[in-house]
């Protein structure tokens, strides 16, 4: 599971978006919801409340942070569970797992603190394979930074700057609009690499294992619209660009085959939902466990 940052459905390229923000995956067979609901506007909110088996109109932060999340039934279920952070933390939902930080170690294209999530992948494959004892699935979360504000022109690498020139203000009020802009899209190439690298390394996997990708975003961003700029509106008045955020899947062909995932299914029903409030009892049920919490209405 890639976990988003601050990406907003409307900017990626194959949810029509007008730009090609996503050369990479418009050329792989994917399972694209296009937009969703997000739980929160805010990493704060929207990270405990994907894990919990709350929804968005009953989230409690107190109930969500003392209560078994995904993680944690996962675990307890005889699945490894692994974290991988390039952000502000797991907001206490990854406490009780493996939190794996060797991707930090020997980079050399970390500044002030920031590395770019291209590290994410860092012994990636290296960690799975050692991780391969009794024959357990294994559930992988990468936490980006993202799209991350207010210097998205920090969140790409100089080969990913697709869209010049860039807003290099944190004041972006002072930007012009089509700046901010050019940063904000070039963040999303970044994590466009990011997923189809991740696919590679999956491909690489599938002798091995069934592998599979979720790919969703925390929440979104207000780039200026209405005088309005990044995010953490309270929910009733947040505009859909914060509210709205991208999910897409990818599954290797055995895991399609030896699963028999009826894929246009998957599709459906995931557009009919369409919220993160569908993420815990989904999941469970894509790591084939069975269980009364799941709910069937949110498989």
């Amino acid at each position: 599971m890639v976990l988003g940052e601050t990406v907003r459905a409307d900017h990626l390229g194959i949810n029509g978006y007008h730009r090609n923000t996503t050369p990479k995956l418009a050329q792989r067979k994917l399972l694209n919801v296009g937009a969703i609901s997000s739980c929160g506007t805010a990493t704060a909110v929207s990270v405990p409340c994907m894990f919990s088996y709350l929804n968005q109109q009953n989230y409690n932060d107190g109930l969500a942070k003392n209560s078994d999340n995904l993680l944690d039934v996962l675990q307890r279920s005889g699945v490894t569970v692994i974290w991988r952070d390039n952000n502000s933390g797991c907001k206490g939902m990854c406490d009780r797992v493996t939190q794996d930080k060797s991707f930090t170690t020997e980079a050399t294209d970390c500044n002030d603190g920031e590395c770019p999530d291209s590290n994410l992948l860092n012994h990636l494959k290296d960690t799975i394979l050692k991780a391969k004892s009794g024959a357990k699935p294994i559930f992988i979360v990468l936490h980006q930074q993202g799209n991350h504000g207010p210097e998205y022109y920090k969140r790409s690498l100089d080969n990913q700057k697709l869209f010049l020139p860039e807003c290099k203000n944190n004041l972006l009020n002072q930007c012009l609009p089509e700046h901010i802009i050019n940063a904000y899209d070039n963040a999303i190439v970044a994590t466009d690499e990011l997923l189809n690298n991740t696919i590679n390394l999956l491909e690489d996997l599938s002798t091995d294992f069934n592998t599979s990708m979720l790919y969703v975003s925390d929440h979104g961003e207000s780039l200026g619209e209405n005088g309005v700029y990044l995010h953490g509106l309270p929910y009733w008045m947040a505009p859909e660009s914060q509210t709205r955020v991208p999910m897409l899947m990818w599954f290797s062909p055995q895991t399609i085959e030896q699963n028999t995932f009826n894929t246009n299914c998957i599709l459906q029903n995931a557009k009919q939902a369409g919220s993160h409030d569908m993420l815990f009892d989904s999941l469970l049920s894509w790591m084939q466990l069975e269980s009364t919490a799941i709910r069937p209405e949110q498989d």
